[in-house]
Parts: C-alpha cells; structure tokens; sequence
C-alpha cells in the first residue's frame, strides 16, 4: 500500500511540475488516478485473496 501511495505523491508533484502541458497534465493525472483506485480497491481484493486460500 505504501508503493501506491508514494507513486500516487509522485504523480501529484509531476502535475505541480508540468505545467499547463495538456498531454503531459493527462498522463499524470491518469497515473495519480490509478493509484488511488488501486489503494481503494486493493484491501478488499487481499480479502478475498485470504478467503479464497483458506478454502484450498
């Protein structure tokens, strides 16, 4: 969890870098997005990792 939150900083420090650069700005934006659904989402789906391997 850790990584996606320091990729997540990383891509808001990019944004307040760039500029105005509408291309640049978008993969960016889309890079910080992805980490946050990825922290989001990311503890149920090692809940149902741990589920799952329990009934193996």
């Amino acid at each position: 969890m850790a990584e996606f939150e320091s990729f997540r900083a990383l891509a808001e420090q990019g944004l307040r870098a760039v500029g105005d650069d509408p291309a640049r700005r978008r993969r960016l934006e889309l890079m910080r997005d992805m980490y946050a659904f990825m922290m989001d989402r990311f503890p149920a789906l090692l809940d149902e990792w741990d589920a799952l391997k329990d009934e193996r």
